[in-house]
């Protein structure tokens, strides 16, 4: 049940057989036959164009095969969930020193 898939992830699905969409998406779907990709949106299904799929789709981190009904509380964990691992450091040795957190962000240590 994954919910945050990129682009290729997504399309290695479509490729598949299986219906795809962007979690925003509550009305279509998009689906792959042949060499061609449809939007599917209730019983209309129409060939994909440039204007209908932009550059913003294939940078998307929130693909899904869910349908519209889904609950999103009961999908397998979003990627980068697992902790943070850091290679053993010796002391005296700088450029073994993990990096500082980006601004913003917790400090792990």
């Amino acid at each position: 049940m994954p919910w945050s898939l990129d682009w290729f992830a997504a399309e290695k699905l479509a490729k598949q057989g299986l219906q795809v969409r962007r979690v925003g998406w509550t009305d279509k779907m998009l689906i792959h036959k042949g060499a061609l990709w449809y939007l599917l949106s209730g019983a209309t299904q129409t060939v994909v164009t440039a204007t209908e799929f932009a550059e913003a789709e294939f940078q998307a981190r929130d693909w899904t095969d869910q349908p519209f009904d889904a609950d999103p509380c009961k999908a397998a964990p979003a990627y980068n969930t697992e902790p943070i691992v850091y290679g053993t450091w010796t002391p005296g040795t700088i450029d073994q020193r993990p990096a500082p957190p980006p601004p913003g962000f917790p400090d792990p240590s």
